[in-house]
């Protein structure tokens, strides 16, 4: 299986834990008197969405509401939650030889809500009509994208306009109906009324957009089938309101983006983490000063502490990475991570070459709560290591300005990763998160390699090589990538498998307890 690697700004063993269950006094998740926790009962999962303006799935911005869409409508592939591409209403794919090609065999038996079956005609509707949509989401992935071929037998030929292996990970898009959909202008797509068909574990079988949308469990799917039989699907405000109804037990599952422990109270519950591409590092203004020195850079990294900011600064909710990949991957090299804390080198480093003792300029966004402590606790770091650090914290404009025109000596900085591309995005010359301005040639051809490998051993391989290019050159100090929380009312057994691009994932392996 191929790892994910699409793109801004992200990417690993499976790290969902199901950590840290609680439960109130009586061991039980009861709902307020009315709310759909309390009236359920039965076999139904309570979740929710902000408001929202339509739920077509390749044009909605809104991020609860796709995730939610994931249990109605399905992708030729997805991505898991170790970052491993998946095949989903693909049942096999195979590459050319030049890897630009992939023929794609689609599963048999496959049907819409509507009793009508899934065809090749589908899968080049959905890529050709998301080419025609700049606003969608999926845009950057279908644009990629040379050409599109039907070859009969439920085989798809999807040529893409650069060669690598990885460019399957970006058929990630849902796939919708061609005979729904076909002719039906822009402004038609948008109306909920045809967008109500997928071919997913739960069909759409009431809907009101301003309360509750309710979803069943569909009798003709094609894989195994979901316990639960029914989702509601509360429409609420916000966010916020997303936790406070999530509090008062009357949803079941909300996706808490800075979790912590007991922050709940004892509200029973279990927690589900996922890495959720958001990848933060300390850059170094390669064109200033010392920093164009390796050995410089790697004398700072050394000073700093990066599980102690991964504890202190991000409250353990993130893991210690070097690469903008997921840590703990199978096609990740375990010996990551070279730049262990190790004050006493980097004193050794600065009394050999006292004309490096500068004061530097530490730049970072006040209005970021994690960053302005890891900020802290890297002034202390490098003080203690002889080196006079000012912490500068802007605003979010002058900030980003700053970063933009260079006028920062280091400064903490993050990627929200794209879902593919994520080594060139932030490492590759011509990426689109390089603000250091780092370019090596070298790297430059590792990250190519990587992108084109078929085989997991060929990509271990080439993913080491740039590991060890990146210990030798140290062009940023990754820091942490960020988790999100999957948390869970104690009353749903079993486990969820989330990931950042489908929260529901394992949907199919939970029941609620009786």
């Amino acid at each position: 299986m191929k790892k994910i690697f699409l793109v801004i700004m992200i990417g690993l063993a499976c790290m969902l834990s199901a950590a840290c269950q609680q439960e109130d006094a009586s061991g039980e998740a009861k709902g307020k008197p009315g709310s759909p926790a309390a009236a359920a009962g039965g076999n139904e999962l309570n979740i929710s969405v902000t408001s929202f303006s339509n739920i077509n799935p390749l044009l909605t911005q809104n991020e609860s509401v796709s995730q939610a869409l994931n249990l109605v409508y399905e992708g030729l592939f997805e991505i898991d939650a170790s970052g491993e591409v998946q095949a989903v209403l693909a049942d096999s794919y195979s590459w050319d030889e030049s890897r630009s090609t992939a023929s794609i065999s689609l599963k048999s038996g496959v049907k819409w809500h509507d009793g009508r079956e899934l065809t090749a005609e589908d899968v080049k509707f959905t890529i050709d009509l998301i080419k025609t949509m700049p606003e969608s989401p999926y845009y950057i992935f279908a644009s990629s994208i040379k050409s599109v071929q039907e070859k009969g037998g439920g085989t798809v030929l999807v040529e893409f306009a650069a060669p690598g292996a990885s460019q399957v990970e970006k058929l990630v898009f849902p796939i919708v109906p061609k005979h729904k959909l076909l002719k039906l202008s822009k402004e038609q797509l948008l109306l909920d009324k045809n967008n109500m068909i997928g071919c997913g574990k739960y069909e759409i079988s009431d809907f009101n957009k301003r309360k509750l949308i309710k979803l069943k469990s569909f009798e003709g799917y094609y894989g195994k089938r979901p316990s639960i039989e029914g989702i509601n699907i509360l429409i609420v405000p916000d966010i916020q309101a997303q936790k406070e109804y999530f509090q008062s037990q009357e949803i079941d599952f909300y996706n808490d983006e800075q979790y912590y422990d007991k922050k709940y109270g004892k509200l029973g519950i279990k927690v589900y983490d996922y890495f959720n591409y958001s990848f933060d590092i300390l850059a170094f203004n390669l064109a200033k000063g010392s920093f164009a020195d390796a050995a410089f850079r790697k004398a700072l990294a050394s000073a700093i502490d990066r599980e102690k900011i991964a504890g202190e600064a991000y409250m353990g909710y993130a893991d210690v990475t070097d690469l903008p990949i997921i840590p703990k991957s199978g096609s990740k090299d375990k010996k990551s991570n070279a730049y262990k804390h190790n004050p006493e080198s980097a004193k050794a480093y600065f009394k050999k070459n006292p004309d490096k003792k500068t004061s530097l300029r530490l730049l970072v966004n006040g209005e970021n709560e994690q960053r302005v402590k890891a900020a802290s606790v890297i002034k202390k770091n490098l003080t203690d290591a002889g080196v006079e650090i000012e912490v500068v914290e802007k605003p979010w404009e002058e900030y980003s300005q700053d970063l933009k025109s260079g006028n920062y000596d280091m400064a903490l900085a993050g990627y929200k990763l794209p879902a593919a591309g994520q080594l060139g995005y932030v490492l590759g010359t011509q990426g689109g998160g390089n603000f250091m301005g780092f370019s090596d040639p070298g790297v430059d051809t590792l990250i190519a390699g990587i992108e084109s490998s078929v085989a997991g051993s060929e990509k271990a391989e080439k993913i080491s090589k740039l590991q060890s290019t990146y210990n030798s050159k140290m062009p940023y100090l990754g820091l942490v990538m960020k988790k999100s929380s999957a948390v869970v009312n104690s009353r749903i057994s079993g486990a969820f498998k989330p990931s950042k691009y489908n929260i529901y994932m394992g949907i199919e392996d939970v029941a609620v307890e009786k």
